[in-house]
């Protein structure tokens, strides 16, 4: 066999086993919507922590830390692994627990219905599904496309990138929509060990291969001391510091798809053990990561920004062989798909209880949710393979950015920004400025399409016809027709903005308006 055909039995052996164990925990479910989105509140220790470290652990930590280890050093594991080992068990303990309480007390299978059911207003349940639609989509797909580009590179073009997302949320797909919140944690548990095990056993690979872990790190020391010192500017200022960690402590728990699976506990003592696990999990996983990322230095010097990013693939590529390129494969499929699973669930659970109401039959719900399961992995697959330089969303807005690293190291990697935008246009990357559609409307449209939408949903055209006026008088023109609508409801419009604009009188008239003031619209 090939090295492409090597890395392409790993996968499909790991795509076997995950298919497997969702089609078993399919067995073991009920018909019951609570079984089928919290697993009937039954999951015990074990399988909830190793859910929550599948489900909280994504190729940032697989690519992301070695990356930054590989400019800054040790003061990465301070920087994030002491944030991540002290303050997700502690707000697990502190806002988990009672969310768990409560949620049990009052039947609820979402956060969002957990909200809305303790404050009575149903429309926070659904406000809550729309806003986490809007900005969990753009980081499935971003998820999507680094593993769609990672299967390309690390088979050698063999599989393509259409072909990879494809297979991935497909097999997402079946094993979730089979065996519903059972499912996932089962998988998560599979999953967690395998990018957990390959994480620590390629580090002992790679440092076998260089000839042990201290003389790795006495050369480490000897070209590149300054990894070794802890910076004091930047993010590792204690104030960049403390905001960081703060940020991180209470944004873990505020994700809906961990703070669901926290409510799948089946008891508090559960919870405190997860809280007490946690910690040496994340320890096991770190180290490791920023040690290779340290290690970089020394086999692929020169790497600038984010290019870094790709620093393990390229270690592996160059140390370890087609079995183990597959099984590193395999550890960021399990990364990826362990939170993806989650996030399409916990969606498809709060359309379903949130939107459309829990007062559905049970079986009912179950088969919306899946007929919403397939939807959204049809819209990722979709916005995946559109590639798109950038997705503006305006005004606070997600951008997605993919770019290519040096491609004589063979790898690729994802960037995700946040960033807030005003007017802007939404364009590919090297679009001319000049093609760039306008997001923002002209004055005089959007006074227009207001007027015209007021007009018609007052009168329903019975008082003038808008579509005969030209472009030029479309602000008078909605004035008139706003004026009318109100002239029929009672209602006392106030001046039009410019002098010498008309309004209608009393008498359905038209008349000049000789004082200059600014409409505020009705009174």
């Amino acid at each position: 066999m090939t090295e492409p055909q090597q890395i392409a039995a790993v996968v499909v052996a790991y795509f076997a086993v995950v298919l497997g164990i969702g089609l078993a925990a399919a067995r073991r479910n009920a018909t019951t919507a609570e079984d089928y989105f919290l697993a009937g509140r039954s999951v015990k220790t074990f399988v909830l922590f190793m859910a929550l470290i599948g489900t909280n652990i994504t190729p940032f930590v697989l690519m992301g830390i070695p990356g930054l280890a590989y400019h800054h050093g040790v003061g990465v594991f301070g920087q994030n692994a002491a944030i991540i080992v002290l303050g997700v068990p502690l707000s697990v303990y502190l806002i988990g627990r009672p969310s768990w309480r409560r949620a049990r007390a009052l039947g609820a299978v979402t956060p969002a219905e957990l909200y809305a059911r303790h404050f009575d207003a149903r429309w926070i349940g659904t406000l809550m599904f729309f806003v986490y639609f809007i900005y969990t989509v753009p980081y499935m797909v971003t998820a999507v496309s680094g593993v769609g580009i990672a299967v390309d590179v690390l088979s050698r073009a063999s599989v393509g990138f259409e072909t990879a997302a494809a297979a991935i949320l497909a097999v997402t797909l079946v094993y979730t929509t089979l065996g519903g919140m059972r499912g996932t944690m089962w998988t998560n548990v599979f999953q967690g060990l395998v990018f957990l095990a390959f994480s620590v056993a390629a580090f002992f690979w790679i440092a076998d291969v260089r000839g042990g872990v201290a003389p790795t790190m006495m050369e480490v020391q000897r070209t590149n001391p300054a990894l070794f010192d802890v910076p004091s500017k930047g993010p590792f200022a204690p104030g960049a510091w403390g905001s960081w960690a703060i940020a991180i402590s209470l944004c873990v728990i505020a994700f809906p798809h961990m703070l669901v699976r926290i409510f799948a506990a089946e008891n508090e003592t559960a919870l405190k053990n997860v809280c007490r696990l946690y910690p040496i999990a994340m320890f096991v996983l770190w180290i490791p990561c920023v040690l290779l990322g340290i290690w970089g230095v020394l086999d692929v010097p020169g790497l600038e920004g984010r290019a870094s990013d790709a620093i393990f693939p390229m270690l592996v590529l160059t140390h370890l062989g087609a079995v183990a390129q597959g099984l590193a494969l395999a550890s960021i499929l399990a990364a990826v798909m362990s939170t993806l699973d989650a996030q399409m669930l916990t969606l498809s659970s709060m359309l379903t209880r949130d939107v459309l109401g829990a007062h559905q039959h049970e079986r009912r719900q179950i088969l919306i949710s899946r007929c919403f399961l397939v939807a959204l992995a049809g819209i990722t697959w979709a916005v995946t393979i559109l590639k798109p330089a950038s997705i503006f969303f305006h005004r606070g807005a997600l951008v997605l950015r993919i770019r290519d690293v040096d491609p004589d190291h063979g790898a690729r990697h994802v960037v995700a920004t946040i960033f807030s935008r005003g007017r802007g246009s939404l364009h590919r990357r090297g679009e001319p400025r000049a093609h760039r559609r306008p997001t923002a409307p002209s004055r005089e449209a959007r006074a227009l399409a207001r007027g015209v939408g007021a007009h018609r949903r007052c009168c329903h055209g019975a008082c003038c016809d808008p579509s005969a006026s030209s472009t030029t008088a479309a602000r008078n023109v909605t004035h008139n027709v706003r004026s009318v609508c109100a002239r029929r409801r009672g209602w006392t419009l106030r001046k039009p903005r410019r002098r010498g604009e008309t309004r209608v009188n009393r008498d359905g008239g038209e008349e000049r308006w000789r004082e200059r003031s600014r409409p505020r619209g009705f009174r």
